[in-house]
């Protein structure tokens, strides 16, 4: 566990919020993700199958990546601030463009264990963010991860869209 934390705290510390560097940040490890995604659906890495040519199924996942991405840092304001303001969204994008590296530089392989991996350690990243940045509790930390958790899976569900694939 030690290897997976080693120092995300001294990011939180060092690092200003710059909401257009967030953004950047976001935009293009979605880009990434859903461009290696498109890439393993179309060459059969998966069971899925694309529908539409690779260009129009890439930017479907991209879409898609932002949209949840949006929804998720919604939820994590409502959950920690219990209020949507813009300086609020600011500070949760700057903890979920941190935390969602993990997810979406290794999220797109195809294979279960390593989607879990991915997802965990992102979730332990906004902990250590809602601890170093926002100054939570471990304890209201971590409920707020549980909720992100819950939301997470909810959107999963909901779109048919399994992040956690099988083996």
């Amino acid at each position: 566990m030690k290897i997976l934390l080693k120092n995300s705290d001294l990011f939180f510390d060092k690092n200003k919020r710059n909401f257009w560097k967030d953004i950047t940040q976001i935009v293009l490890l979605s880009a990434l993700f859903s461009l290696l995604t498109t890439f393993t659906i179309h060459e059969g890495w998966t069971a899925g199958k694309l529908t539409a040519g690779f260009f129009e199924s890439f930017v479907a996942i991209a879409i898609a990546t932002i949209s949840g991405m949006i929804i998720l840092v919604i939820a994590a304001m409502l959950l920690t601030f219990r209020k949507i303001k813009r300086i609020y969204f600011e500070k949760i994008l700057f903890i979920a463009a941190y935390a969602s590296t993990p997810a979406l530089i290794i999220g797109w392989v195809p294979h279960g264990f390593v989607k879990i991996v991915a997802i965990l350690w992102s979730l332990i990243f906004i902990k250590v963010g809602l601890e170093v940045n926002l100054k939570k509790s471990q304890k209201q930390a971590t409920l707020i991860v549980i909720g992100i958790a819950i939301m997470l899976a909810i959107m999963t569900l909901a779109t048919q869209t399994y992040l956690i694939s099988p083996l």
